[in-house]
């Protein structure tokens, strides 16, 4: 699991089918999965609802490269060139991988094709970033007991920043975890007091566009 975690080669955010000859983490996954003589996989695709919306079962590469196309056509996103140009905040809106704020990261795909729109995801990341053995190294009940140990340290005075800089707001994400993950961004907890700032720091004809499930929308290339 670590290995795959911080395997190098990828093929790249919604990159289906292999554009070189280079082996990436996907390959060697098959060829493990070939070695143990996997027979099958069944794979879901859900909706913005959590419902089912595709269902593939079979080999475990034809089924899949079948559902992840299905995926892609599902949940692609086009975004105009008008918009991308004009647009001055975009709201990205982190569910369903809203529960753990490790995975904020997953909807901030949309951010590069705003070229001058200031960037607001919501993450209530109620369930707080999870234990993850592989990467902190020790035992669930060391790892609690860090996490008690520490002081949560105060909000700055909540502010909009610059254009390149992200804004969160979140219920439940430590403020620590929080610019430790994002350095260069800012975090509120008042939701009313984030949209008045927004409101007058924008002239009253902004643009702002919304992406209700960033975090599993994809972009739909022109």
């Amino acid at each position: 699991m670590f290995y795959f975690h911080t395997f190098s080669a990828s093929r790249g955010h919604a990159v289906i089918e292999k554009k070189n000859e280079k082996l990436d983490h996907r390959d060697y996954a098959e060829q493990v999965a070939a070695v143990i003589r996997l027979d099958a996989i069944a794979n879901v695709v859900l909706n913005a609802r959590r419902e089912i919306c595709g269902l593939f079962v079979g080999d475990f590469v034809q089924a899949h490269r079948v559902g992840a196309h299905f995926a892609l056509e599902t949940y692609g996103t086009h975004i105009p060139i008008q918009s991308r140009k004009e647009t001055d905040l975009v709201v990205l809106n982190c569910y369903p991988l809203d529960s753990d704020p490790i995975q904020t990261g997953k909807a901030l795909w949309a951010t590069r094709y705003f070229e001058k729109a200031y960037k607001l995801a919501l993450n209530p990341a109620s369930d707080g970033i999870c234990y993850h053995g592989l990467f902190d190294e020790i035992d669930y009940k060391r790892y609690l007991e860090q996490r008690a140990e520490r002081t949560q340290p105060e909000l700055p005075a909540p502010k909009i920043g610059d254009r390149d800089q992200l804004h969160v707001w979140s219920e439940h994400f430590r403020v620590d975890d929080f610019y430790k993950k994002h350095a260069n961004g800012i975090m509120f907890r008042n939701l009313e007091q984030l949209i008045q700032l927004f409101a007058d720091k924008l002239p009253s004809n902004a643009k702002v566009a919304v992406l209700p499930s960033a975090g599993i929308q994809v972009i739909a290339e022109e």
